[in-house]
């Protein structure tokens, strides 16, 4: 399989998993201090905005952005390890209060932006995906 198609799978898989998730009422608004100042609302809000971001950028690139990464960027980028409670998000990246209804139209919306990318992609390559 290649590559890209095995991303857009792994993609797909936890797209599916976010709608999982947020169909689950009885955990959708916990909290748990210990972890995250974030409820399990505001998480799966948070990756939703990141990936329609990502795939955004992929599917209609803009300019390019200069580089500000510092070197503990650059070791989050290289180990994939992302330490809690350290990171901070970009204001357009913080998860907005939101019913699970609005998360699953946003989920469906990042469905519908990595079909398109996944069928550019396809294209570009020759190669089904």
């Amino acid at each position: 399989m290649p590559f890209a198609a095995r991303q857009v799978q792994q993609l797909r898989a936890l797209i599916d998993e976010i709608d999982g998730l947020a169909r689950n009422e009885s955990q959708f608004a916990l909290r748990r201090e210990a972890v995250s100042n974030w409820s399990v609302a505001e998480q799966l809000d948070h990756a939703v905005r990141v990936c329609s971001s990502i795939l955004a950028g992929i599917h209609e690139p803009g300019e390019t952005l200069p580089r500000r990464l510092n070197w503990i960027g650059r070791m989050v980028l290289a180990t994939g390890y992302i330490p809690r409670g350290r990171g901070r998000s970009p204001k357009s990246m913080l998860p907005m209060p939101c019913s699970r209804e609005e998360l699953g139209t946003s989920v469906s919306e990042v469905r519908s932006l990595l079909a398109r990318v996944a069928s550019s992609q396809a294209s570009e390559s020759n190669d089904p995906i």
